[in-house]
């Protein structure tokens, strides 16, 4: 794995001649889809209860896939389903066995399950995408692996989204965390931090890599990377914490990164009105090959 910003690393070179302003817009010129094969992503969690053991940022436990299979989608409530004045419909976003991402929307059926057209091995996003009358989900619409079981997530009402706090770099591409925050709410003696597993570990014993960030005691804390930390394809990133004293204490946190698609190449500053654009010298064919 080349080091970042070292001259094996074509991507690497852009942080090496940003100053900050510059940065600010790349990531502007990203999140604007200006810039093919770069996409921009935003994490969110939420823990109620996070305790004394390393645990993600999630309001329930999740589990990740040992294979690729469908979703089954059931909700708490009669009234999140097609027509009615619930949730109506749910947006997906996943990978598929070879990491590649795919995106469809399913039509919920209250307490009755529904499965997905496709099969995942990863769960990136799900959120409500049409609703009745009441503008969102009203009881908790639970996501499960129809072949092992397992519980992939949970959108709750008021949220209309999935607060896994974890994320997993698609094929192909290479990601960039760029900030992160953890906020609390009773003031507690805890350990934040970002965890990750490299896919040479996928498939084996769970062998996390875990860097700590920071110690809070309440509030709130956020940090903008002078150099983004780098994950290579096929890795889970999840926001972690633990409580240091024998307790509970709720919490939210999120992450920015900047995906980007390994089949693009990018060598070029270019300033132009005193914004620099990031030029692409390669572009994927329709084999995924550069040309």
């Amino acid at each position: 794995m080349p080091e970042l910003n070292s001259s094996s690393d074509s991507k690497a070179r852009i942080w090496s001649k940003l100053g900050e302003r510059v940065r600010r817009d790349f990531l502007f010129q990203a999140a604007s889809g200006m810039l093919p094969g770069v996409t921009t992503v935003n994490v969110a969690g939420f823990n109620p209860a996070v305790g004394q053991s390393l645990e993600p940022v999630s309001p329930t436990t999740y589990a990740y896939f040992d294979r690729d299979q469908v979703l089954e989608i059931t909700s708490s409530s009669i009234d999140d389903a097609r027509g009615g004045v619930g949730a109506n419909t749910l947006r997906l976003l996943g990978l598929d066995r070879n990491f590649e991402l795919q995106m469809e929307d399913v039509s919920l059926d209250g307490a009755d399950p529904v499965t997905t057209q496709g099969e995942y091995y990863r769960l990136i996003d799900a959120a409500v995408l049409n609703a009745g009358t009441k503008a969102g989900a009203l009881g908790n619409i639970t996501l499960i692996g129809s072949r092992e079981g397992k519980h992939a997530g949970i959108v709750q009402p008021v949220n209309n989204i999935l607060l896994n706090g974890n994320y997993t770099v698609p094929a192909h591409s290479t990601a960039y965390l760029f900030s992160y925050y953890f906020g609390m709410g009773a003031p507690k003696e805890t350990t934040v931090g970002i965890r990750s597993l490299t896919p040479v570990q996928q498939g084996g014993d769970r062998n996390w890599i875990f860097k700590e960030m920071d110690f809070m005691y309440g509030g709130r804390i956020s940090e903008h990377l002078s150099i983004p930390l780098m994950f290579p394809e096929r890795t889970d990133i999840e926001l972690v914490a633990f409580v240091n004293v024998d307790s509970t204490t709720y919490m939210s946190a999120g992450m920015s990164l900047v995906a980007i698609d390994d089949r693009f190449e990018y060598e070029k500053l270019v300033e132009q009105d005193q914004t620099y654009t990031v030029i692409k010298t390669g572009v994927a064919d329709n084999e995924g090959d550069p040309k």
